[in-house]
């Protein structure tokens, strides 16, 4: 028969001491992580909430995951993009020669305006009602949605066979 497994005495203060030990390293990597510089790679993990920062060349990506709420935003030659996720409600922000797509979070609803030569898009938020605007050499097209109804104005320069009618 193989001899009993025994502990001796200064086995406890080997695992004492080893137990210190992963601690002050554990303590040592989280002080290295929080004095990265911007330009590193940060992930930081409390209850279940992950935060990535990644910066190169510009491009910053910041992803905040609270009960799968996620904000990204990308910086790529002055084109921002934003991101917020609010019960999967999304606001979008795009600026590229002066063009800005805006999306506001009211249960769903979202407002877009785009300028682009005197070309706006307008979407106002009432209760679920949505009103698109848009302007193009006179041209204006109004969509209302009420519980699903849409209605479409366009006005264009008449056609020559509408006048014979």
């Amino acid at each position: 028969q193989r001899p009993a497994v025994t502990l001796k005495n200064t086995d406890g203060v080997h695992l004492f001491l080893l137990a210190v030990f992963a601690i002050l390293f554990c303590k040592n990597v989280r002080a290295t992580i929080n004095s990265a510089s911007p330009s590193s790679v940060r992930q930081v993990l409390v209850a279940g909430v992950t935060e990535v920062q990644v910066l190169v060349a510009g491009v910053t990506e910041v992803q905040v995951l609270v009960a799968g709420v996620t904000e990204v935003q990308v910086l790529v030659a002055g084109v921002t993009e934003v991101q917020v996720l609010v019960a999967g409600v999304m606001e979008v922000q795009v600026l590229v020669a002066g063009v800005t797509e805006v999306q506001v979070l009211v249960a769903g609803v979202t407002e877009v305006q785009v300028l682009v030569a005197g070309v706006t898009e307008v979407q106002v938020l009432v209760a679920g009602v949505t009103e698109v605007q848009v302007l193009v050499a006179g041209v204006t097209e109004v969509q209302v949605l009420v519980a699903g109804v849409m209605e479409v104005q366009v006005l264009v320069v008449m056609l020559p066979w509408f006048c014979w009618c």
